[in-house]
C-alpha cells in the first residue's frame, strides 16, 4: 500500500498489505527455495505507516535470509520516476510537477522545498532489481540502495521541471502529515557496486526522457490530477 499521507488514513490496511502480504511471499520463497527481490523504501527512518510497514517487512526479509537461508535481495528503491508513472491516487512528485508545468499551472512544493530527494530514473531501478534477482552468490545480509547519491532539493526539482517544460510556476504549501520538514532521503550508491552498477541517468537526462510521455497523454486530455 503506497503513500505517506494516504497510509495515515488506513493504518490497518498498510499493516495487512505491506507486512502480512510480504510475509506470505517470504514464506513461499522459503518453501520453494527460489530467489526473490524485496523492494524497500529510501525513507526507511521516517515514522509514518508506509515507512514503518515497509521497513518492518525489510527486516523480516533479512531475518528470513539469516535464519532460514532464504535468498531475498533487499533493494531500497529511492525516488523512482519515468514514463508511465501515475499522477494519482498517490501524488508522485515528477508526474504532478510535469503535468502542472505543461498546463502552466502552479507546481505545489510543501514547506520551504529544502527537503532532499534522491531521484533515480526507472530504468536504473529496473536494472538494479534484475541484477539483484539473477546474480548468484550475493551477500543477502546486505541492503542495496538504488539511488544516485545526488543531493537535490524539492525546490530545485520544481525549478528544473519548469525550465525543461518552458512554463509553470511554483507555490508553497504547509508540510503534509507524516512528512518531516528538511528531510534528507539520500542513497549510498556504493552499495550497488557488488551488482556492477556505478553509473546512472542524470536527473536532467531522465526528465527529458520522461517528458514526451506526459506531453503525449496531455495532448489527448487523458491525464487527471
Amino acid at each position: 500500500m503506497l503513500g505517506t499521507q494516504e497510509s495515515l488514513k488506513a493504518i490497518d490496511t498498510a499493516v495487512a498489505v505491506n507486512i502480512e502480504g510480504s510475509l506470505n511471499v517470504f514464506n513461499a520463497v522459503r518453501r520453494y527455495d527460489v530467489p526473490a527481490v524485496y523492494i524497500a523504501v529510501g525513507n526507511h527512518w521516517m515514522n509514518n505507516p508506509y515507512s514503518v510497514t515497509k521497513t518492518t517487512a525489510e527486516r523480516f526479509a533479512l531475518m528470513f535470509n539469516k535464519e532460514f537461508g532464504a535468498r531475498i535481495a533487499v533493494v531500497r528503491a529511492y525516488n523512482a520516476y519515468g514514463p508511465g508513472q501515475k499522477a494519482t491516487p498517490v501524488r508522485k512528485i515528477i508526474p504532478n510537477f510535469i503535468i502542472s508545468a505543461l498546463r502552466d499551472q502552479q507546481l505545489t512544493v510543501y514547506g520551504d522545498g529544502l527537503q532532499v530527494m534522491d531521484m533515480i530514473y526507472v530504468g536504473d531501478v529496473a536494472r538494479a532489481l534484475v541484477v539483484a534477482l539473477t546474480t548468484d552468490g550475493l551477500d543477502y545480509a546486505c541492503v542495496f540502495e538504488a539511488g544516485t547519491g545526488r543531493v537535490t532539493t524539492v525546490r530545485q526539482i520544481a525549478e528544473l521541471v519548469c525550465s525543461i517544460v518552458g512554463r509553470g510556476r511554483i507555490e508553497h504549501l504547509p508540510m503534509r502529515p507524516g512528512e518531516p520538514p528538511h528531510s534528507v532521503v539520500l542513497a549510498d550508491p556504493r552499495t550497488l557496486w557488488p551488482l556492477g552498477i556505478d553509473k546512472f541517468v542524470t536527473l536532467e537526462e531522465g526528465l527529458k526522457l520522461t517528458l514526451p510521455y506526459y506531453e503525449r497523454f496531455e495532448s489527448r486530455h487523458l491525464i487527471q490530477v
